[in-house]
């Protein structure tokens, strides 16, 4: 405490307050004393240079400097205080792409919606799409179900699902929605409806943010079904046919179990975790059966199966498997440690 105060009384240029006598002089002024008596001793009668005397106009500047750096002091000191006990919780802005700025997954869901809205009428109701698509249309009123509608016939549209989103601005985007359409044919009575055709559509909503939530500003528009691309894989390691040949057997009754069983253990390595699917399906044949090339303990495979399921039916599916070499004695083995679904 004593050096804080010391500090701030020779950074202001205030009188050293004087000991009063007969007080006993501590360690540190005794040296000092005595290096003054040393130095008074040692020191020459007259000074080389003539000590000038300062004015007053310099003793203003001397003491307003010391005064501001003082005030800068105490200035930083209440700021850190604030800042450790009131720490700053402002969101840091960040440039982030324009994507990522829409709220995509809101969008998404209020397009689903209101495309099956839109593309689902009734000419003995038609009131009822009117208020299904007041719910997120902000581009005006709905008039009394049409919207776009002339009122006539019916149709149906359901299981909506996202094929495309075309984001133009953080507050504006397109989002495509895929439909299945049912088109009804009127009975010979009236009132009386029939299914009668199946169809798949595509439809692009116009979502604008308003108010913070994602609405619909204007008519939806039928547009192309978008195809699948080709997807760019990389090329497979090499088939290493010996291990192949060895192991087809094991990978047989491996598939005979895991469809027909809800535990797997006797037929996997240890410490896999593959859970079977419990008599769902029944092993019809190993169509394929590929073990990659590699080294180490572990190896890639890949298997088709043709499953014999429930009904009749069969299907071929597709997995991707890993091997790892079990050794037990003098024996080594390969066997199933991890399963998961493949891509071709």
């Amino acid at each position: 405490m004593e050096s804080f105060k010391s500090f701030f009384v020779k950074l202001l240029n205030l009188p050293v307050p004087e000991k009063k006598e007969g007080s006993p002089p501590d360690a540190a002024n005794a040296w000092q004393a005595a290096s003054a008596a040393t130095r008074a001793a040692e020191a020459p009668s007259s000074t080389p240079w003539t000590p000038m005397e300062t004015t007053r106009k310099q003793r203003a500047w001397t003491m307003l400097i010391r005064w501001g750096a003082a005030a800068v002091i105490v200035l930083l000191c209440l700021l850190g205080i604030r800042q450790l006990f009131r720490p700053d919780t402002r969101p840091v802005e960040q440039n982030l792409p324009v994507a990522l700025q829409f709220p995509q997954a809101a969008a998404q869901g209020i397009a689903s919606r209101f495309a099956t809205a839109y593309y689902s009428w009734d000419e003995t109701t038609p009131d009822s799409r009117a208020k299904a698509l007041s719910a997120d249309y902000a581009g005006g009123s709905v008039e009394s179900g049409r919207f776009g509608w002339n009122g006539k016939g019916k149709q149906t549209a359901s299981q909506p699902y996202v094929l495309g989103l075309d984001v133009r601005s953080p507050t504006e985007a397109s989002v495509t929605v895929g439909l299945s359409i049912t088109v009804y044919k009127a009975g010979a009575t009236a009132g009386e409806w029939r299914p009668d055709s199946y169809e798949k559509r595509a439809v692009a909503v116009p979502i604008v943010i308003t108010d913070g939530r994602p609405t619909v500003t204007g008519t939806p528009s039928l547009v192309a079904i978008p195809q699948p691309g080709q997807p760019t894989l990389p090329p497979p390691p090499g088939e290493d046919t010996t291990l192949s040949q060895q192991t087809k057997d094991y990978a047989t009754s491996f598939f005979q179990t895991y469809g027909t069983k809800a535990d797997t253990s006797a037929v996997t390595a240890p410490g896999a975790s593959i859970p079977g699917l419990e008599g769902a399906a029944e092993l019809e044949q190993l169509t394929r059966w590929v073990v990659r090339t590699g080294s180490g303990d572990e190896r890639p495979a890949e298997a088709t199966v043709r499953w014999k399921v429930p009904g009749g039916a069969t299907l071929d599916q597709s997995y991707k498997l890993t091997l790892t070499k079990v050794s037990a004695g003098q024996t080594d083995r390969w066997q199933i440690i991890g399963l998961s679904v493949g891509t071709n």
